[in-house]
């Protein structure tokens, strides 16, 4: 972050461009540097001011910041001989875009040390000059530097390297960017967006769906993650899904299928008579006649998930025991595949009443056995494909079956 200097810092600046080693120049860079939220760099010069280093590495300094402020020509003057980043930001800012790219070549035969920041700003110069692949080739050869000396990719590089590869249309290779800028820090609207953007392309609507939440959840405001969401989850089929997200729509009969309206009575009196529990909860919808799974399929665990479960009632007793008698500990709920996962949740987190706090419900769309290697039982939902997975030793996997209509357990062969 570069603010505009006051008289004091640009005399300072000054001085120190023609060969001072005053301490009270480098303290007044100093002060400068810090009241602009860079402390890192107040602290340098703090300590330059008891021990100013070479004049080729304050040049190096001295010139960053006449660039910023406009002044190549002044930065020109202080650079020292060797070849530098600071010198290559000095031709891109002088648009000799060729002599740019011959220094970048030779940086990069052995690349001395860069710091992101100025990274970033190198490759978003060769973007406003509309010169892609400079750009693409400095990020893939200091990345691929980087990987050989067994250092992690941060999300900053891993996002620009993706934005780049997405603009020169090379979706796929973008997207593994994305992911593995999100696997570092999960917490990032953008990635997650474009990720929603590219599987929805890709015909994939339910990790396009899965995408969107995740942004909203960060976000509930954005602009672009309501709209998507709606289109994937019609492209998934997920009546009651979108019915779930208009408001009240659950007192509006129009918004269900009529199939399921009629029916809401004799499903509800089908669950009711399974359960030892009272009355149930309102603003249950149900999409399909229930079957519940015994007791020892999720009694005493700590994880337990369901894939492939379009309305989550098959869980009603599990989460009515625990809505009247809260865990102690917290407990994962994973709600795994689901063809309508918004009205799978809504379910749940009703059914679930004060215990919510104490159930983490989780949805998502795949099996990653890095995520889910905690789960203690799996319960597959009729129909559903079941997730490519080797079970291990401590997994209980259920099937839900037809004919009579059932849960049972799978015996390892």
């Amino acid at each position: 972050m570069t603010m505009t200097p006051s008289n004091d810092v640009l005399k300072a600046l000054n001085q120190l461009s023609e060969g001072s080693r005053d301490w009270s120049h480098f303290e007044s860079i100093s002060r400068w540097r810090l009241s602009c939220g860079d402390a890192e760099g107040a602290s340098v010069w703090h300590y330059w001011s008891f021990e100013p280093p070479h004049s080729e590495e304050i040049g190096l300094a001295l010139a960053g910041f006449w660039r910023s402020f406009g002044e190549s020509e002044k930065a020109t003057e202080l650079l020292p001989e060797f070849e530098s980043w600071e010198g290559l930001a000095i031709l891109q800012a002088q648009a000799r875009y060729d002599e740019a790219e011959d220094l970048q070549r030779a940086l990069l035969l052995k690349p001395p040390t860069l710091e992101i920041s100025m990274l970033l700003e190198l490759v978003a110069e060769w973007q406003r000059a509309d010169r892609s692949m400079p750009a693409l080739e400095l990020l893939s050869k200091l990345v691929d530097y980087k990987q050989r000396r067994g250092e992690q990719v941060v999300p900053q590089v891993a996002n620009a390297l993706a934005d780049l590869l997405e603009k020169l249309e090379r979706h796929e290779e973008a997207a593994r960017w994305w992911v593995r800028s999100l696997k570092v820090y999960p917490s990032q609207c953008w990635p997650l967006m474009q990720m929603a953007h590219y599987e929805f392309r890709c015909k994939r609507p339910d990790l396009s769906a899965h995408y969107c939440r995740e942004v909203l959840k960060l976000n509930p405001q954005h602009e672009w993650a309501p709209g998507l969401q709606k289109k994937s989850l019609d492209a998934m089929g997920a009546i009651g899904s979108r019915a779930i997200l208009r408001k009240n729509a659950i007192n509006r009969k129009k918004v269900w299928p009529s199939s399921w309206h009629r029916r809401q009575s004799q499903w509800r009196n089908q669950l009711a008579s399974q359960l030892d529990q009272g009355q149930l909860p309102e603003g249950l919808v149900w999409c399909r006649p229930v079957s519940l799974p015994p007791k020892a399929s999720w009694q005493d665990h700590q994880q337990v998930a369901i894939w492939g479960d379009p309305d989550g009632l098959s869980l009603a007793g599990w989460a009515l025991k625990l809505g009247e008698h809260p865990p102690e500990n917290p407990i994962t709920l994973w709600l795994l595949a689901s063809p309508d996962p918004e009205l799978q949740s809504h379910n749940l987190r009703t059914l679930l009443g004060e215990a919510g706090p104490k159930v983490s419900v989780i949805t998502w769309p795949i099996w990653e056995p890095e995520r889910h290697g905690e789960i203690a039982s799996l319960l597959i939902s009729h129909r559903a494909s079941p997730p490519q997975i080797v079970p291990w030793d401590d997994l209980e996997i259920w099937h839900e079956q037809a004919n009579p209509h059932r849960w049972a357990r799978v015996e390892r062969g």
